[in-house]
């Protein structure tokens, strides 16, 4: 796909799914939450002011690819997006370092990203995809969290490859603002504060063409 197909034409359906970075706060009041979907929708009124475009967050703490896949039919293909953006990835990794026996294995992850892609693909005709890679586990590009997600982060840019899709660098664009002396770009290690959620929306965008 290049950037010259990403159109956001009137009236057109954006929905974002994935963990707590998507939702960041989403709830009754503010639906599109305080992260970066919210920045990316803010912009793209800013960009395209005489367009109707619909986003929708549907991110969810704490989601896996699994956790994903249970709500992926009322949460995401309900809504007949035109553009599908998933960011998913971090909890798959992070539960694994945490939990006994926790997190998805590889091969698990790919399989079920794979099947909710085909799945989309079959029920929303035209829609187009967006794949974002997972961000960080700490701010330090060589922790056990960040090294255990390399192949998380090459299976999304081979699905995105393999379904023509966009693939936003997120985990590139952190680590290089991190060699660059970024100031700190999370909360907690995983969490962006709002400088992260920034950069998340203009790799975004950037990505797209924008």
């Amino acid at each position: 796909m290049t950037v010259g197909d990403f159109v956001l034409q009137d009236g057109h359906t954006v929905v974002m799914v994935g963990d707590s970075i998507t939702a960041c706060g989403r709830g009754a009041h503010a639906e599109l939450g305080d992260g970066y979907v919210r920045m990316v929708a803010a912009l793209s009124a800013a960009r395209r002011p005489g367009r109707r475009l619909r986003f929708i967050n549907s991110g969810v703490g704490g989601d896996t690819i699994a956790d994903l896949a249970a709500r992926w039919d009322g949460d995401v293909l309900a809504h007949r997006p035109n553009w599908l953006s998933v960011s998913i990835g971090v909890n798959d990794v992070w539960r694994q370092l945490d939990t006994p026996g926790g997190g998805i294995p590889l091969d698990r992850f790919t399989a079920v990203y794979r099947e909710l892609l085909e799945r989309t693909r079959a029920r929303c005709s035209g829609c187009g995809l967006i794949l974002m890679t997972p961000g960080i586990i700490g701010e330090k590009p060589d922790s056990e969290g960040n090294r255990l997600l390399q192949p998380y982060i090459q299976a999304v840019s081979q699905l995105a490859g393999h379904f023509n899709a966009f693939c936003v660098p997120v985990h590139q664009a952190f680590t290089e603002a991190i060699a660059a002396g970024a100031p700190p770009l999370t909360r907690d290690g995983v969490h962006p504060n709002d400088a992260g959620h920034a950069l998340m929306a203009l790799t975004w965008l950037r990505t797209l063409g924008w």
